[in-house]
């Protein structure tokens, strides 16, 4: 799926015939960092446009309430599952 970034950084999926979109952070030592805000704003767009979408892990650093956080690798799934945004209409999310 592809993304356009407006000029506050915001992301928008680039229209297209989508039906599911994932995001998840980057893991390891060189991993940048992920915001729980970009996820979030990724999710709007996929409920507003009827897409399921699933948040996948944290990724080393974590952002969430204006706190960067180092996650340990075998917590990042566990983590966004527990965050609860994910939407799945029902459907298996993997």
């Amino acid at each position: 799926m592809k993304f356009t970034q407006n000029k506050r950084g915001r992301l928008r999926p680039a229209s297209g015939g989508v039906d599911h979109v994932n995001v998840g952070g980057e893991t390891g030592r060189a991993a940048r960092e992920c915001d729980y805000e970009w996820m979030r704003n990724i999710r709007e767009h996929c409920a507003q446009a009827g897409v399921t979408f699933w948040f996948k892990n944290t990724g080393s650093l974590f952002r969430h309430d204006g706190i960067v956080e180092r996650i340990n690798p075998y917590q990042q799934t566990g983590r966004a599952k527990a965050l609860g945004i994910d939407i799945s209409e029902g459907k298996g999310l993997f």
